[in-house]
């Protein structure tokens, strides 16, 4: 009896080591397969390419220059003309601006209107026999009074300036608006015609104030005025042309 039990015994003892064996043999074979398809896993390779390619991108855009940093400033030339008219309660008004032509290359320059030539300074009373002397004079004074308060340099009464702004009064009584526009061509302008009686010194520099830089432009030196009086030779009213020219 105590053999066959031992035997028994010693069967299933050696049937348990073999089974626990086995569950190890195969638990090391999954571990190993295991093993291999994570190595093989595609997602840990298309990290590893991701990484790869941050790090080349990164070094290219501290190496390679920009194209704007090898770019060269090229000539441009640009030219500005601007004419508007209208008419108010029988005045034509005319705001001209002369055309102005700027180059730009390496150096620009920063005055916005071209050079213009030196002009003989006006100090006393105007020639022309239909000209308003003291309006032109009030005007030009506000204006610089002015450009003083502005911080700015004042206005040289050009004779030659003075000249046209008084003549295109004469062009417009006998030729016509179209011949005064020529005639003024190539001058920064402000004029205007009117029939109203109440026009006055005050009224005329307001318009200018107003209507143009003249005052707050710091790269003007001249100016040029002409209040001109025609009497209409029908009805015997007056009709008044005025004209300033700045430059």
């Amino acid at each position: 009896m105590n053999n066959l039990s031992d035997k028994k015994t010693i069967f299933i003892l050696r049937a348990v080591i073999a089974f626990i064996i086995l569950l190890i043999v195969l638990f090391s074979v999954v571990a190993i397969l295991d093993f291999q398809s994570e190595k093989n896993d595609p997602k840990y390779l298309s990290t590893t390419t991701r990484r790869t390619y941050k790090k080349e991108s990164t070094t290219t855009r501290l190496i390679v220059p920009t194209t704007e940093e090898g770019e060269t400033t090229s000539k441009t030339t640009s030219t500005i003309s601007t004419t508007t008219s209208t008419k108010v309660q029988g005045s034509t008004k005319k705001n001209t601006t002369k055309k102005i032509t700027t180059s730009k290359s390496q150096i620009i320059s920063t005055s916005p209107i071209p050079e213009v030539p030196s002009y003989r300074e006006a100090t006393g009373s105007t020639n022309h026999p239909n000209a308003i002397d003291s309006w032109e004079w009030y005007i030009a004074n506000k204006i610089n009074e002015i450009r003083e308060n502005n911080g700015l340099n004042r206005l040289i009464v050009a004779v030659e300036l003075r000249e046209i702004a008084e003549s295109s009064g004469d062009v417009y009584n006998t030729q016509g608006e179209e011949a005064t526009n020529d005639y003024l061509d190539g001058y920064n302008n402000y004029r205007f015609w009117t029939m109203n009686q109440n026009v006055n010194e005050y009224y005329l520099v307001n318009n200018t104030i107003n209507a143009t830089s003249v005052t707050t432009n710091k790269y003007y030196t001249y100016m040029g005025i002409g209040v001109i009086k025609h009497i209409d030779n029908q009805n015997g009213l007056p009709s008044y042309h005025y004209c300033i020219i700045y430059q």
